[in-house]
């Protein structure tokens, strides 16, 4: 779980801002998240071998021209106690800007009933320019970091509540991030665990929607790659972890399965599940309808604001078939109920996880003894990653993942028109059949 806390990165200056400048200056030549190149250059790092781990040692060799020597501080200057930034405060930064960026439209929803509001497009590019500096600080400081540094250290928390919200093309710098860190992480663990999830953020990356909000309204540039590279990078990723592994390990079945069972175009899976108060929720309980799933977990403030925000659907399509699902799989019940008492969120909540003693006592009662939900809606859904969502429209098809503000809208609008349409076609071919 990441810990979210505000840091006053921007204040650093000194010696700190000197040494970042000249940190970044030296990571520059070889982080493709920085250099701002494509997926042809995240396959190139795959390929090579990992990077030697330890910090490199000062000089430090700048982007053009000789070596820059680090100034001596004197022991009497101020900037002398200015300690330079850490992986570690780097992470937490990230961290807590991705659960600002998610939320960053929650403070007019009370002005508006739609996300779509004036000046969104430019509060979200400046947000994301904000999210691109972190995450390059991130890499600065996982490349000078040693080995002991990544102790208690989540990176890829970091980048799961970045992704919550993010454009594709800031998405696609997530991504390209997870892969360098991957190259820098110190143990096989923790490369493999960031391959993964490399992999689950270009998921996206191969998918195009197939709605009217398919097209990015961030004001960010488009991605770099095209879905066929990204699928390239994902297969590259899966055959290394299964090369290194000896056979296919699960989650790369479950990642497999994921890129092609959540095609846009591919029935939603169904499922059986249960409410918060145990009641059973059935798939067939929203056939006909327009559904925006959410998969969130109260160890995610990003996917928690970003589920608060979709509360503004609710309001704006309050008039048409559109419903909203939450689905959790956390373990704390009680903290579970907690986090939903405290936060502004709506529609159908779908809880994966044990359901505890009182309510198993109660459901015995009311003539049902099942422990735990009848099946995993998770699972159903091949795990998606927390904060992500999925658009299913109403014949039950799946058609967009992970659109958010404008877009979204855009996208459900566009979807109710066609269920409108289809309503249409089915009474006049009823008609034409009597």
């Amino acid at each position: 779980m990441c810990t979210l806390m505000n840091l006053e990165t921007d204040s650093r200056t000194g010696l700190a801002g000197s040494w970042r400048a000249r940190a970044r200056a030296w990571l520059r030549t070889r982080v493709p998240a920085l250099a701002g190149l494509g997926p042809g250059l995240a396959m190139a790092a795959l390929a090579a071998p990992s990077p030697a781990l330890a910090a490199p040692s000062n000089p430090l060799p700048a982007l053009d021209g000789p070596s820059i020597e680090a100034p001596a501080a004197s022991l009497d200057s101020p900037v002398a106690s200015v300690q330079p930034p850490t992986l570690e405060s780097s992470v937490t930064a990230l961290a807590d800007w991705g659960h600002r960026h998610a939320s960053f439209a929650t403070a007019v929803l009370s002005a508006t009933p739609s996300l779509s509001f004036p000046g969104s497009a430019a509060l979200h590019g400046r947000s994301e320019a904000e999210g691109r500096r972190l995450l390059g600080d991130v890499l600065t400081m996982a490349a000078l970091a040693e080995s002991s540094d990544w102790g208690g250290v989540d990176p890829i928390c970091a980048l799961r509540e970045s992704a919550v919200g993010a454009s594709q093309s800031f998405r696609e710098s997530l991504a390209l991030g997870a892969i360098e860190l991957a190259q820098l992480a110190p143990t096989d663990g923790l490369r493999k665990r960031h391959l993964l999830f490399a992999a689950r953020l270009a998921e996206s990356l191969t998918w195009r929607s197939s709605t009217p909000g398919e097209a990015e309204t961030t004001g960010s540039a488009a991605t770099k790659g095209s879905p066929a590279d990204w699928a390239g990078v994902i297969a590259r990723i899966y055959d290394q972890i299964t090369a290194s592994h000896g056979d296919e390990p699960i989650p790369v079945r479950r990642g497999k399965d994921r890129l092609d069972a959540l095609a846009p175009g591919r029935r939603a899976p169904r499922f059986v599940a249960r409410d918060t108060a145990g009641n059973e929720v059935r798939s067939s309980d929203f056939e006909g309808k327009i559904v925006l799933y959410r998969f969130w977990s109260d160890r995610s403030a990003a996917s928690i604001a970003a589920h608060e925000e979709d509360l503004a659907l609710l309001r704006l399509f309050w008039d048409t078939p559109f419903e909203l699902v939450g689905i959790s799989s956390d373990l704390d019940r009680k903290k579970h109920l907690d986090v939903l008492a405290e936060s502004r969120v709506g529609g159908t909540q779908i809880y994966d996880g044990p359901i505890g003693t009182e309510l198993v006592d109660a459901l015995a009662r009311a003539g049902n003894n099942s422990r735990t939900t009848p099946t995993s809606s998770t699972a159903s859904w091949n795990f998606p990653t927390v904060g992500s969502s999925i658009l299913v429209d109403s014949a039950g098809v799946i058609r967009a993942h992970n659109l958010h503000g404008a877009a979204l809208e855009q996208a459900i609008q566009g979807l109710v028109a066609e269920h409108r349409i289809r309503l249409r076609e089915q009474r006049l071919t009823g008609q034409s059949g009597d």
